[in-house]
């Protein structure tokens, strides 16, 4: 649309330039092509911070868990982690990404594979393994990043370079799974009591009344002032929940985190 947007999640960047060629369609169904969209939009590193760094901040296990049915009988808790094993192996792990040759792919001269799965003739993407059979969806369990990873998909080279290149700026926190007494104690009301007051000062009638975006059917706002921010009741209603949130056990919480990780010893 002629506009600027920025987006951390560079995976993604095919899910971008499908909704940029669905915003800029006419009328008569013309759209842009998938190599003209892709052209629109680039990508870049963070800015690094005050010491050279980038320090996105990450978590070792972040999607790292995967759950068996207590249920299940012996056998089919034996053949549930036989199938895993099998997929974290160097060969389940290359099908997962690159398909069965003859079926997904081919060789060409050069030992280069070269995609059998063809082009979405409604999209222009590239067909991929989790598109072509639904059964790919299986490798979530082992690595949700499978989608992401495929060398068939449109733009490949583009996201897994950038995701090569995220590695150098991710950083895990030091202490990602820290839980004192209080965080335990004070999580469940805090919890409660930040989701129910966030979402109240955000939709509450005070904060939007007069405001003609959303008087007029929840258009999509074109300012800031539009919405009513920066809004006084905002700023006020905020100076409140955190108040509120500190007196439910919020300082306490944020009082003894800070207090383990002054007195702790840091490990790379």
């Amino acid at each position: 649309k002629g506009k600027a947007g920025i987006m951390e999640a560079h995976a993604w960047f095919n899910t971008i330039v499908s909704s940029y060629i669905s915003a800029n369609t006419n009328s008569k169904g013309e759209k842009p092509t998938v190599e003209e969209a892709s052209a629109k939009i680039g990508m870049f590193a963070p800015p690094k911070g005050p010491n050279g760094t980038y320090g996105i901040p990450g978590n070792p296990n972040f999607w790292t868990y995967t759950c068996l049915n207590a249920g299940m009988s012996d056998e089919e808790f034996t053949a549930a982690l036989k199938l895993f094993d099998y997929m974290l192996s160097e060969e389940g792990y290359n099908m997962f990404i690159y398909g069965i040759e003859g079926e997904h792919f081919r060789y060409d001269d050069d030992g280069n594979r070269v995609s059998l799965m063809g082009v979405n003739k409604d999209t222009g993407f590239n067909v991929t393994l989790g598109e072509y059979d639904a059964c790919h969806q299986v490798g979530s369990f082992t690595n949700w990043a499978m989608n992401y990873l495929s060398p068939y998909q449109s733009n490949a080279d583009k996201v897994l370079k950038v995701m090569e290149d995220a590695k150098s700026y991710l950083k895990h926190a030091d202490y990602p799974f820290l839980q004192t007494k209080g965080s335990i104690e004070y999580a469940d009301q805090l919890k409660d009591f930040a989701q129910t007051e966030v979402y109240t000062m955000i939709l509450g009638n005070d904060i939007w009344a007069g405001s003609k975006t959303f008087a007029n059917g929840w258009k999509i706002p074109t300012s800031f002032s539009e919405i009513g921010i920066p809004s006084s009741a905002l700023s006020s209603k905020f100076a409140t929940f955190k108040t509120n949130y500190n007196s439910q056990g919020g300082t306490v919480v944020q009082n003894e985190h800070n207090a383990a990780i002054d007195n702790a010893i840091k490990v790379n």
